[in-house]
């Protein structure tokens, strides 16, 4: 368990800042239905370190290192993902950033500090990037005092019937990868052209790489033949899924009107909507 982890079960077990508390724990283990508990239990004591009184209700992230540089006004709002956790998904570039909690003189300032390998969270100071210019998505978690800094590697167009990305998709800025001018030729399967697909994003958190999927929020989504320009927007909200195969959690596209023609296909990890893909025709 991360200190993160371990300062989240202190607080859900009621520690204050700077408190000591004991834990009882012990271990389930679990073959399908059958579940068993373990006849033994141990006792950990965690202390809390300090933290936040008040949560950031909004977050925005700026400096010279940044996309929108070290002008407030053009500071890079964050996306809240769950009360006192904000991500981003951006490039930097060397320099400096800070985190800040609203646009006025008033605001807070946070960085991100590291310590025996564990990113935390300070004030009033900045963090300095010295590293050359990548895409990373940046995570921090005020409940925890914790933050998580991954490169995003690539971004893939994975095509279901064949098994493989088919398009890699170039960073475009405002968190938002694209790639523009591709003639489409859907494969001819058994049952007609193959029109599912979702994303492959590849990340590496500094130590190795790793897999993330994006697609549908369901197992299975309804088809698109006809809707090209009237779907429901909601449709191509993108969701992270938890138990990737080759077929699940895809999207459909409209296969009468895209087979032949040229697209541009985008996956956006905007901040100030819902994460989505995107397909336009030409």
């Amino acid at each position: 368990l991360s200190h993160a982890n371990l300062n989240t079960i202190a607080s859900m077990g009621g520690a204050d800042f700077f408190e000591k508390k004991k834990f009882k724990w012990t271990v389930l283990a679990s073959k399908g239905s059958n579940i068993k508990i373990t006849p033994t239990a141990k006792t950990i004591e965690l202390e809390r370190p300090g933290g936040f009184a008040v949560l950031p209700s909004e977050l925005y992230l700026t400096g010279s290192a940044t996309e929108g540089g070290d002008d407030i006004s053009q500071a890079l709002q964050m996306k809240q993902t769950e009360t006192g956790k904000f991500e981003i998904y951006t490039k930097l570039v060397p320099g400096n950033y800070k985190f800040v909690d609203g646009l006025t003189g008033d605001a807070r300032t946070f960085f991100i500090n590291e310590e025996e390998g564990q990113k935390g969270i300070g004030t009033d100071s900045e963090t300095a990037y010295s590293g050359a210019e990548k895409v990373y998505r940046i995570r921090v978690d005020f409940n925890a005092i914790s933050a998580k800094i991954d490169e995003v590697k690539s971004v893939g167009f994975w095509y279901c019937w064949e098994n493989k990305v088919l398009y890699d998709l170039n960073y475009d800025g405002g968190g938002i990868w694209r790639i523009n001018g591709v003639t489409v030729s859907l494969s001819a399967a058994p049952w007609g052209l193959e029109e599912r697909h979702k994303y492959k994003v590849v990340l590496n958190d500094g130590a190795a790489d790793f897999e993330e999927w994006w697609g549908y929020q369901t197992d299975d989504s309804p088809g698109q033949d006809g809707k090209y320009g009237s779907a429901d927007p909601t449709y191509f909200h993108a969701y992270l899924i938890e138990n990737n195969d080759q077929w699940n959690h895809a999207w459909k596209l409209d296969r009468t009107a895209i087979q032949g023609k040229v697209a541009d296909f985008a996956l956006k990890f905007t901040t100030d909507e819902p994460y989505a893909s995107e397909y336009v025709i030409h």
